[in-house]
């Protein structure tokens, strides 16, 4: 074991959380009591990139990449009939019509209500201004880490005008779908509202399995633009036998958690184990910081 100086240590130790993970786990992984006032209440919540889900983490996963507030999600955690979640249908193959009712009015009440508070002429302009701060900063880093921080700091400024010039037309879309009872909002509306504000809304990764090959299928912003967010999370709560499979673009998905249980390796491609050894030396925690580290029993979270 390396010695070195506390300051050090403390200083590895201290990089803030990025992203986490919420596995599946049946009924008990449906609602997980107490994350989202952990996640708040310890400041990492804020500091989040973006949350992945599997399963029955699916339902989580969604209200705290949707903005969520604590009050809110306690009083769903104790209004919610997990039983009830499943829906009609003879002992098997249930609807899971009311899971997927509950995702839907969640979401779009959770965006509604940001839109209805939010300046976000005031707020798109904060944020060009953070840019600008932040390709600064870019510039002093190593050649590769300073491309493609630039590219998607570019890419979030395009947005962000495109915002601008629209005169509030874009974000008046989205706010129309929330506004909806039948209203659809997709991967592509999160990753707008994302950047206008990235300390309420987040990325979020869903996985699903391929009904017909057992392929793991990803829903995000990214491959994903115009999937409904909250049938996304449906399918991957899919559970066989259980839930109907849920039909996204002509193709039949089940639970998630049958290929990737608890989806780490989406955020961090070159290792997806935790770390091994103990050590006082701050490159290694550094190093090991960037794996998935385990802070509780219900979420999993990564150091950036």
């Amino acid at each position: 074991m390396k010695s070195s100086s506390i300051e050090e240590i403390i200083a590895a130790q201290n990089q803030p959380f990025k992203c986490a993970s919420f596995s599946g786990g049946g009924a008990k992984g449906a609602i997980y009591s107490g994350a989202h006032e952990a996640l708040s209440k310890g400041g990492i919540l804020k500091n989040l990139d973006a949350v992945a889900c599997s399963s029955a983490g699916s339902l989580t996963a969604a209200m705290i990449a949707t903005g969520i507030s604590t009050e809110k999600y306690k009083q769903i955690t104790k209004d919610t009939n997990l039983k009830g979640l499943l829906g009609e249908g003879f002992l098997v193959n249930k609807d899971g019509k009311p899971l997927l009712d509950l995702l839907k009015n969640t979401i779009r009440s959770n965006i509604l209500e940001f839109l209805e508070n939010a300046d976000i002429a005031n707020l798109c302009n904060q944020r060009l201004e953070q840019i600008d701060k932040q390709k600064l900063v870019a510039e002093s880093l190593p050649q590769s880490e300073k491309e493609e921080t630039l590219s998607e700091l570019t890419r979030q400024e395009d947005v962000l005008l495109n915002i601008i010039s629209s005169d509030g037309k874009l974000i008046e879309e989205i706010k129309e779908k929330a506004l909806d009872q039948e209203g659809k909002i997709l991967f592509k509306d999160l990753a707008m509202l994302r950047v206008i504000a990235p300390d309420t809304f987040k990325d979020l990764v869903v996985t699903a399995t391929r009904k017909d090959t057992g392929d793991l299928e990803i829903f995000d912003s990214r491959n994903t633009t115009d999937v409904e967010i909250a049938l996304a999370c449906r399918a991957s709560a899919s559970i066989p036998i259980v839930f109907e499979p849920v039909t996204i673009n002509g193709k039949q998905y089940v639970d998630g958690g049958y290929r990737d249980n608890l989806p780490l390796s989406h955020f961090n491609k070159e290792n997806t184990n935790g770390p091994k050894d103990i050590s006082d030396n701050p490159e290694e925690i550094q190093a090991a910081k960037k794996n998935w580290s385990h802070i509780s029993t219900c979420f999993w979270l990564w150091h950036g």
